[in-house]
């Protein structure tokens, strides 16, 4: 990966490859993240290391603990119900202005997004019990389209900020319920909505279609 380049950009595309790995279930919630390996991996100095480990920080996605540095982000029963009420708050009423500021240009990039979605399928062939890593990039594009039009960057901070700590929870979470929903006819129900400029509606369908499992349980060994 090294090459010549200003730190900024180099911490940038170390945060982005990181980020990856931890949204593709690459390494577990709780596992350390060995600054010095991965830096020598990825042939790039300690400082380098530390500015996308901060970003990824801000993310929610890794923690900084004493003694052990950086890992990825153990979970816990509270901490996933904390992050979607957070963001249960916070991307509804962005998306509630986002239906009623948006204008001819965001409907189209909203269908499109939704086109993209539809198309993939949504576990991997390879792996059928892990998402397909295409589809939660889709599935991503599909919701930050949603909230695009709300006018206002520091709610869409924000949004990102909860996007990726409740992705990552969701990533390890076992639904009993999960063979018996509709994900699919949930997002066509949302794209309805905002096509329909029914911002109530949309605000109601996103709120259930985020909604914490009942009776979940944790994938792999315990996270909390």
């Amino acid at each position: 990966m090294a090459r010549r380049g200003d730190s900024d950009s180099l911490a940038l595309e170390v945060y982005e490859q990181l980020r990856a790995d931890i949204l593709e279930q690459q390494v577990q919630p709780g596992e350390r993240l060995k600054q010095l390996e991965i830096g020598r991996r990825l042939g790039v100095s300690a400082g380098v290391m530390r500015e996308a480990l901060g970003l990824l920080s801000t993310q929610g996605l890794v923690r900084l603990e004493r003694n052990r540095g950086y890992c990825v982000t153990p979970l816990s029963e509270q901490s996933f119900a904390e992050v979607v009420e957070a963001r249960g708050l916070v991307e509804g009423i962005t998306l509630r202005l986002s239906v009623s500021r948006g204008d001819l240009d965001w409907e189209s990039d909203v269908v499109a997004a939704h086109h993209r979605l539809a198309r993939e399928p949504r576990q991997s062939a390879e792996q059928p019990d892990r998402r397909n890593p295409e589809w939660a990039r889709a599935h991503s594009a599909f919701h930050r389209a949603l909230l695009q039009a709300c006018g206002n960057s520091l709610m869409l901070e924000v949004c990102e900020r909860f996007w990726d700590s409740a992705e990552l929870h969701r990533l390890w979470v076992a639904d009993p319920e999960e063979s018996e929903r509709d994900v699919a006819g949930e997002h066509r129900a949302l794209l309805d909505a905002a096509l329909d400029r029914d911002a109530v509606r949309a605000e109601r369908l996103l709120e259930e279609h985020m909604a914490m499992p009942e009776g979940f349980s944790w994938v792999g060994r315990t996270l909390g």
